[in-house]
């Protein structure tokens, strides 16, 4: 079994959305993006940099999330920013394939601010 990334180079993994309630909380959708970013970063170091490996994975279990230890999601972008060119190339074979008729402007739909804040709080990872 080989991780999506490897498939794709940069395959997007993972997508946060804030729904309008957290739009209308400004804080509390900056507070949640540097939680999550902080998550990322524990994962990635869990999962691909070997630090607390089989602790991760006793608490992601514990959590009810029946994740075989074997399988782990790549292309997480440390800084939890998002890989467009990625999604982009998602939307373009699934309208190959007829499962989506227009694209929509993934650019357009995109605002980093929220993960800005968060990498602005920690520092880049990169």
């Amino acid at each position: 079994m080989i991780t999506s990334d490897k498939v794709y180079q940069g395959f997007q993994a993972t997508v946060v959305m804030y729904g309008p309630a957290m739009i209308r909380e400004p804080e509390v959708a900056k507070r949640f993006m540097v939680g999550y970013v902080r998550g990322v970063r524990d994962y990635l170091d869990a999962f691909f940099g070997g630090k607390d490996r089989e602790r991760a994975i006793d608490e992601i279990q514990r959590e009810g999330v029946a994740v075989p230890r074997e399988i782990v999601a790549g292309g997480i972008d440390p800084d939890a920013r998002l890989t467009v060119d990625s999604i982009e190339a998602i939307l373009d074979w699934w309208q190959r394939v007829g499962a989506v008729q227009q694209k929509p402007d993934v650019r357009a739909m995109v605002d980093e601010q929220y993960v800005d804040y968060a990498v602005q709080r920690l520092g880049s990872a990169r």
